[in-house]
């Protein structure tokens, strides 16, 4: 789980700390914890080459070395504060079992349902997705 970063043209970024835990639900909530308590860090500006040379901290965090492979390997989960609603979003299993962003299977819940249930969805789904692969 990326900490996050906002540069001022409001490009937000994974930043470092990462932080790696076991998939139970009381590992996600103590990392979703941390990643919440940093907030989004002010980061200074940088150039579009900058950019590019910039290192992935997620990347980095996984040891894979490309966007594509961690599509190919990993199960990725959205979570979103926006106003007054926590958005999340759910990836789904294409015909050759691989995962993909699943575009219709987003839940919109109030911002201040718990941790615990928000942890509560996203890990019951990744068990059901997880056991169809």
């Amino acid at each position: 789980m990326p900490c996050f970063g906002i540069y001022p043209s409001g490009i937000i970024t994974h930043i470092n700390p990462v932080y790696i835990c076991d998939i139970t639900e009381f590992d996600l909530v103590v990392n979703i914890e941390k990643v919440l308590e940093s907030g989004v860090q002010q980061l200074a500006e940088i150039s579009a080459e900058e950019w590019k040379s910039q290192k992935k901290p997620l990347l980095e965090a996984t040891g894979i070395k490309s966007w594509k492979e961690l599509d190919k390997k990993s199960i990725g989960y959205g979570i979103e504060w926006v106003d007054q609603r926590v958005v999340l979003t759910f990836p789904a299993l294409n015909k050759q079992y691989g995962v993909e962003k699943h575009t219709t299977k987003n839940i919109s819940i109030d911002v201040d349902t718990p941790i615990e249930k928000i942890v509560k969805l996203i890990h019951d789904d990744y068990l059901l997705l997880k056991n169809l692969r």
